[in-house]
């Protein structure tokens, strides 16, 4: 019997301080990729950090080494001149004889150049993960700081599926059931297959819908099995698709949206191929 691939979770700097959404990402990916300085620093690492990652669920990476390719070399330094020519600047920080510090931003501008860079940094690493240590790894962005609704210029083919009741555990789950609920196959990879499935056309409007609803039943009767307090949050994926593949529209249990979006370097063009993961999370930012 072959061993099941293990899921890969590539997260937005934001789920470090949300020890709630962070809770859903080890419930939902069997490992979960923090950058090194992160893991190290006990002012910024919550205290759970360190025995999730001598369990191996956690694991660290020193993103200089992971990015030191020629192929994602031009993508990180034009995001390295919009840190330190405009970003940076216009909240006064790291000036230099390079940067604009006079230059006037408005607010939204900002907001959504800042959530744009974290958003394709996420993504970038997730490449280089799957293309340079061959991991089945994906980004995964808290909904307030993501910018992919906003990335609409580009000539590749994407869906959006959304899952607006997608099953979760109180804020209050402890631990120890988390950890006993991991122990068996994990029941985000079968929703995961069925998003792919989705996106290259090979199930049926009512297919769709009749797997779905028994994969989330499976999904929510697994966590009250372990007696956790279930509720619900938006799961947003954005696949890589073709033209006519699926209808658009809102479904009972889902919604499918077609758009037009640019892929980053080493991100797949193949149909199926999932470009991140967008978790709806309680926020002061969320709109």
């Amino acid at each position: 019997m072959s061993t099941p691939v293990k899921l890969v979770a590539v997260p937005h700097g934001a789920f470090v301080t949300d020890k709630a959404a962070f809770k859903q990402l080890v419930m939902m990916f069997d490992r979960i990729a923090i950058q090194d300085l992160i893991v190290s620093d006990p002012n910024v690492a919550p205290s759970e950090f360190a025995w999730l990652a001598e369990l191996g669920i956690l694991f660290d990476f020193d993103m200089e080494k992971l990015a030191d390719d020629d192929d994602y070399r031009p993508t990180f330094d034009q995001i390295g001149i919009d840190l330190g020519e405009t970003l940076l600047p216009a909240i006064g920080l790291n000036v230099d004889e390079t940067s604009t510090p006079d230059v006037t931003i408005d607010l939204f501008e900002l907001l959504g150049m800042s959530m744009r860079i974290s958003t394709d940094l996420t993504r970038l690493t997730a490449s280089l993960f799957r293309n340079r240590e061959h991991l089945d790894a994906y980004a995964v962005i808290p909904s307030a700081h993501s910018s992919l609704d906003r990335d609409d210029q580009g000539n590749h083919d994407v869906m959006k599926i959304v899952l607006p009741t997608f099953p979760v555990p109180e804020d209050d789950v402890t631990w120890q059931q988390i950890l006993e609920f991991r122990n068996g196959p994990n029941p985000f990879s079968f929703v995961k297959n069925w998003i792919s499935d989705v996106a290259r056309g090979s199930l049926t409007l009512e297919e769709a819908d009749e797997k779905l609803e028994h994969l989330l039943d499976q999904y929510r009767k697994r966590l009250e099995t372990h007696q956790m307090k279930t509720t619900t949050t938006t799961l947003e994926a954005f696949v890589v698709t073709t033209p006519d593949k699926f209808p658009p529209g809102e479904r009972a249990l889902f919604s499918v949206e077609h758009r037009k979006m640019a892929l980053l370097q080493g991100e797949s063009t193949s149909a199926g191929s999932e470009i991140a993961y967008v978790i709806r999370t309680k926020s002061l930012f969320e709109f």
